[in-house]
């Protein structure tokens, strides 16, 4: 009897397709091929493949087949919305990316560079931050997760290499090494109040005392399988769970993990990052601890007879994909680069600049723009989310007016379904209803 070889990195693919899934690109790609650069030679506002206008011409084929292949559903998309409130929603990202930043200097270097304050950054914490360009336009929107031997920039996979070459070219004579690891390292999201549970289940690691924006490497000072060990750097949020039964063990692929948790759908989310090579173990050994993928399909266990079984779980969720993380952020007010704004964007016109941006650090690339906007002007437009009353909803990028003749966009609509017409409660609230009025950003 011979063992059954584990699953590589391009299987990953292949279980989502025996699950039920649908794809689609994710990605920026340029509406306006011939026209769509500015007097910088940069282009201009990218559409995201997953949120294109539909007078929006069709870009060329081999520019879309280029771009990362995401799920956007496993055909139950009620389901998979209702497994980030409830349970645990396991959603593959091949449209992230990871460049590593190593060397002595990489805080100074980067706190030049970025928007967000970083120089004092502890160890096992993250921040939001955006690289502008010299037009004071962001070039991308990253989260920064800081280590004691190495920083990370987390963003859009699309951006990675250009993002990597850009830094790359201010470095002089900076103890600093920038690797683009985005063929080398696989994310893994987990969204939901059941996520450290999985991880703990699945990993024998705990995680249940992460709060936003903190990370961890369990495996970095060799933390053995199910040592309930802390997480690094401060924090007074909520944990994400109680610490849930025995674990299985864990291997050494599994213990070379790095988990952030970075809450995007108004519940825990735990992000995990390992090697390539070792994801699509990771992702099936998550999908069979909550029976499959698409537990409403799987039937991997026959009753006599030969009628499937229900699927054994040790923890409730499922597989999701884009359609229902995405009702989920917008729920929770959280805008996403390339889809809600973009390279044409400044800090201001985000609604994001508690999160991203430090008016008391020194200079950095496009800070001259920023500073003007904050003490001089006032920006033009501005990102915020619209409610709906009922079911019709703009084509995004389409405009849309108030009963004053105050034009603006709406870049992501999306339905809302834990949301209520009559209370008025802002994104993200409960309120009990299976369905109500839709929400879309929009710049005002």
């Amino acid at each position: 009897m011979t063992d059954t070889p584990e699953p590589t990195a391009a299987d990953i693919a292949a279980l989502q397709t025996e699950a039920g899934a649908e794809f689609i690109p994710f990605g920026p790609i340029d509406p306006t091929p011939q026209t769509g650069a500015d007097d910088s030679g940069e282009p201009e506002m990218p559409v995201a493949a997953t949120d294109r206008q539909q007078t929006t011409p069709e870009p060329d084929a081999a520019e879309v087949a280029a771009l990362p292949a995401l799920v956007a559903s496993f055909g139950a998309y009620e389901a998979e919305y209702a497994t980030i409130r409830k349970g645990v929603g396991i959603f593959h990202q091949p449209h992230r990316a990871m460049l590593r930043i190593e060397g002595a200097d990489r805080l100074d270097f980067l706190q030049r560079m970025l928007t967000q304050d970083v120089a004092d950054l502890e160890p096992g914490r993250a921040r939001r931050a955006f690289l502008l360009d010299h037009r004071g336009r962001i070039a991308t929107d990253l989260l920064v997760l800081h280590d004691r031997d190495v920083t990370f920039l987390e963003l859009d996979r699309p951006d990675a290499a250009a993002v990597a070459a850009k830094l790359d070219s201010f470095l002089f004579t900076e103890d600093v090494t920038i690797h683009d690891d985005s063929d080398t390292l696989t994310g893994i999201a987990l969204h939901g109040p059941a996520a450290a549970k999985l991880i703990h289940t699945v990993t024998g690691h705990s995680v249940a005392d992460l709060t936003h924006l903190q990370l961890k490497r369990p495996g970095r000072d060799g933390e053995p399988a199910g040592q309930a060990g802390q997480a690094t750097g401060g924090g007074t949020e909520q944990a994400v769970s109680s610490e849930p039964g025995p674990a299985k063990a864990a291997d050494a692929t599994l213990n070379a993990l790095l988990i952030h948790r970075y809450d995007q759908t108004g519940t825990p989310g735990l992000h995990l990052w390992l090697p390539t090579t070792a994801a699509a173990s990771l992702y099936s050994r998550l999908a069979d601890a909550v029976g499959g993928l698409n537990p409403d399909i799987d039937q991997s266990q026959v009753r006599e007879g030969g009628e499937p079984a229900p699927p054994r779980r040790e923890v409730i969720g499922r597989g999701i994909g884009w359609l229902a993380f995405n009702t989920a952020r917008i729920e929770a007010g959280r805008p996403l680069y390339h889809i809600d704004f973009g390279p044409d964007t400044l800090p201001h016109e985000t609604g994001l600049l508690e999160e991203t941006v430090s008016f008391t650090k020194g200079c950095y690339l496009g800070q001259e723009i920023v500073a003007r906007m904050q003490h001089l002007g006032r920006p033009s437009k501005t990102l915020i989310i619209l409610r709906f009353e009922d079911d019709r909803l703009p084509i995004a990028g389409e405009q849309v007016f108030t009963p004053t003749p105050a034009p603006g966009s709406a870049p992501a609509p999306g339905y809302t379904p834990a949301s209520s017409p009559e209370s008025g409660a802002a994104p993200g609230s409960e309120s009990g209803r299976s369905t109500g009025p839709a929400d879309s950003w929009g710049s005002a």
